[in-house]
C-alpha cells in the first residue's frame, strides 16, 4: 500500500487537488493493477499506476509515475512538488523523480457550443436506451467531476464518451468513416451512408424507429428515397456536429488514466461495429483507402481480396479515421463480432497503450469492458488469416483475423 503524504505548492488554493478515485488525497491506496489520476487545478494532471511487487529492483514494490518507477518497501509515502511550468517532483522512500504534468483537456469554445446545442435539440444523449435506463445527467456530472475535475467542461467530456457508447456511435462512425479524407472540405459518401441507415437491422435500431432516426436528425423512413432526401437536408449540420463531438470525445479519452501494457498485453476488437458494413466497405475506416481521394461519386470501398493484397498487406501501416473500440479477451470480441476479429499488440518496449483509454466507467453498459482508441491512431499490419468461429468444429464459420501492432506516434 502507499499514500500521498504531502503536496507542496503555495499557489494552489486549498482543495484544488483531486485523485480520480474520489477519496481524500492522503488515503492509503492499492492494490496492484489500479491506475490513479492526480489532478491539480490550473496545472494539469499525472498518472500513478500501481505495478506491485517487482523482482530485481532496489526495493520490493513499485509505482509507475508518468513512465518513471518509484520504489518502496513497507508503505510508500510520496511527497509531491508542483510548479507553474507544469513540472513536478516526487520524493520519498529514497526516490527522487522529476517529470512534466499533462495539461488539462482543451476543448474549443466552438465545439463546446455545438455540443451543448446538440443536447438542447435532444440529438444527444440517445433518448431511449433499450432495456436499460442508461446514465442520468446527474450521474454523468459526478463522473465528469471524478475524471475531469479541473477542465471547466467535465460534464460535457463525460457525456460525450457516454454518448458514443450508446447507439449514437452509429452516427459518429458513419460521418467519420465515410468521408473523403483526402479531399478539401472532407465531403461525405452520401450514397453509402444513406444505404447503411436504410439497411440498419440491429433491433430496435432501424430506419423505422423514432429514437434511432432522431439520433440522426431524421424522422422514421419507409423507403431508401426518404432517407436520401432527409440526409441531403441534414448532412451539412450533421457533419459540423460530428466534428465537434469527435473533438470532445478525443480530448476526454486522452485525459483518462492510461492502460498499462503489463495489465492488458493484447486487446481485441469484434467488428465491424456497424453490422451492415460489407467486407468491401471494411477499409472505408482507414486513411489509406485509395477512394479517399475521390471524386465524390466514388464508393468508399475496395474489393476485400484486393485489400488483402494492398492496404491490408503485412508490413503496411493503416491509420484510423475515427474511433476504434476494443475489449480485453478474444471470447468477448468473438461474441460481438460480425465476421471480423482484430487483435492488436502494443508498441515494442512501451509501458502504456498510446492513444487509448478504458471507457467502461462512463459506458451505458458498465458490464462490458471497453477500450477506445482515438482518431489518428496508426497500426502496422502484422498478419491476417481465416480462423474457425468455434474451435473443434470441422465446418465452423470462418472469421477473418487481422493482427496489428499499434504505432507509438503523436496523435
Amino acid at each position: 500500500m502507499w499514500r500521498i503524504e504531502s503536496i507542496e505548492n503555495h499557489t494552489i488554493p486549498k482543495g484544488q487537488t483531486w485523485v480520480s478515485d474520489g477519496r481524500p488525497i492522503n488515503a492509503r491506496r492499492g492494490p496492484t493493477g489500479n491506475s490513479y489520476t492526480l489532478w491539480c487545478s490550473n496545472y494539469g494532471y499525472l498518472t500513478i499506476n500501481d505495478i506491485g511487487k517487482q523482482n530485481g529492483g532496489p526495493q520490493d514494490w513499485a509505482l509507475d509515475i508518468e513512465g518513471k518507477t518509484y520504489w518502496y518497501d513497507g508503505e510508500g509515502a510520496l511527497n509531491f512538488t508542483f510548479r507553474s511550468d507544469r513540472t513536478f517532483s516526487v520524493i520519498g522512500n529514497e526516490n527522487q523523480i522529476d517529470g512534466l504534468m499533462i495539461p488539462s483537456p482543451a476543448v474549443s469554445n466552438k465545439s463546446l457550443a455545438l455540443f451543448k446545442e446538440m443536447m438542447e435539440q435532444k440529438l444527444i444523449p440517445y433518448q431511449k436506451v433499450p432495456d436499460d435506463p442508461g446514465k442520468t445527467s446527474q450521474e454523468l456530472k459526478e463522473l465528469g467531476n471524478k475524471f475531469f475535475p479541473t477542465t471547466g467542461c467535465s460534464f460535457e467530456l463525460a457525456m460525450a464518451i457516454y454518448d458514443w457508447t450508446t447507439a449514437c456511435f452509429f452516427r459518429i462512425d458513419l460521418f467519420t468513416d465515410f468521408v473523403y479524407s483526402k479531399l478539401e472540405g472532407l465531403p461525405i459518401d452520401q450514397d453509402s451512408i444513406a444505404n447503411l441507415i436504410w439497411s440498419a437491422n440491429w433491433l430496435p435500431y432501424t430506419a423505422h424507429n423514432q429514437y434511432f432516426m432522431m439520433s440522426l436528425m431524421m424522422k422514421p423512413a419507409d423507403s431508401l428515397e426518404s432517407v436520401q432526401v432527409q440526409l441531403e437536408e441534414q448532412a451539412s449540420k450533421l457533419i459540423e456536429y460530428n466534428h465537434a463531438e469527435k473533438e470532445i470525445i478525443s480530448q476526454a479519452v486522452m485525459n483518462l488514466p492510461r492502460i498499462l501494457v503489463a495489465e492488458k498485453p493484447i486487446l481485441y476488437h469484434g467488428g465491424p461495429d456497424i453490422s451492415m458494413i460489407t467486407k468491401d466497405q471494411f477499409c472505408a475506416q482507414f486513411q489509406e483507402l485509395p477512394a479517399n481521394t475521390g471524386p465524390v461519386d466514388t464508393k468508399l470501398q475496395i474489393d476485400f481480396e484486393e485489400a488483402l493484397e494492398t492496404i491490408l498487406r503485412p508490413g503496411n501501416i493503416i491509420t484510423k479515421k475515427g474511433f476504434w473500440v476494443f475489449t480485453d479477451s478474444m471470447q468477448g470480441a468473438i461474441h460481438s463480432s460480425n465476421r471480423i476479429i482484430v487483435k492488436v499488440l502494443p508498441p515494442q518496449n512501451s509501458e502504456y497503450w498510446p492513444a487509448a483509454a478504458e471507457i467502461t466507467p462512463l459506458s451505458d453498459n458498465p458490464e462490458k469492458t471497453e477500450y477506445l482508441f482515438v482518431p489518428g491512431a496508426s497500426f502496422k499490419i502484422y498478419s491476417h488469416d481465416w480462423i474457425e468461429k468455434e474451435e473443434g468444429k470441422e465446418e465452423g464459420e470462418k472469421l477473418f483475423l487481422l493482427t496489428l501492432i499499434l504505432q507509438d506516434k503523436p496523435i
